[in-house]
């Protein structure tokens, strides 16, 4: 089972503001932004455009110098964009990419463009509920204990102010506990309580039907 709010994490990077990368003076900025702007005629097409446009934000990508403070928005959007593309092909490559672009960019030392804050937590959410996609293919127990340290990590910031929900990653990480409780039995009991723990937690804020049904 795929996690609830796994595919819905993209959004926010779908959604870069341009703004902050247009102001970029220099030729790598300039395509970036160029790039951006084409992004979303290139999802509505589907193939091949969606794919050309993943394959020139792959080229941009390696010409893009590592210090340059357009690149982690780069890599936030093309992970984004891979993202997508599993969705609908299951290419399990692109997953090996979405990790490795989303680890990159929350390496990189620099949060803000021209006033436009690099988003530090929706990128963290989507690297981790891209390590529990990952576990689903792989089974990689690694992937698995990663995403739900990640996941308990992201309920201790606020992110009221972030595009990431706490009743979405409440429920990414009861999700994760039950592929847990299947890697190993004798956790179940805890795996239990805390997923209760976080319907208790959650419920006050988004009392969805959906996320109460994952949960539980």
């Amino acid at each position: 089972m795929v996690g609830v709010g796994y595919f819905r994490c993209r959004h926010s990077h779908t959604r870069l503001s341009c703004l902050a990368i247009q102001t970029m003076q220099n030729d790598c900025g300039k395509a970036i932004y160029k790039l951006f702007r084409a992004y979303q005629s290139a999802e509505e097409q589907g193939e091949p455009a969606f794919g050309d446009w993943i394959a020139n934000a792959e080229s941009l990508l390696s010409s893009c110098p590592q210090s340059h403070h357009g690149r982690p928005y780069l890599l936030a959007h093309l992970a984004s964009a891979k993202t997508y593309r599993n969705n609908m092909l299951r290419r399990s490559s692109d997953l090996d990419d979405i990790i490795l672009y989303l680890t990159e960019a929350l390496l990189f030392p620099f949060r803000v463009v021209d006033g436009m804050p690099f988003k530090v937590v929706d990128t963290f959410c989507l690297l981790a509920c891209t390590l529990v996609r990952r576990f689903e293919c792989s089974r990689q127990p690694s992937d698995l204990e990663s995403g739900i340290k990640y996941f308990r990590f992201l309920l201790h910031l606020p992110l009221r102010h972030t595009d990431t929900q706490i009743s979405r990653v409440s429920a990414e990480l009861a999700n994760a506990l039950s592929f847990k409780t299947g890697l190993d039995p004798t956790s179940e009991h805890d795996n239990i309580e805390e997923a209760l723990s976080l319907y208790l937690y959650f419920a006050p804020w988004d009392p969805s039907e959906e996320y109460t049904a994952s949960v539980l």
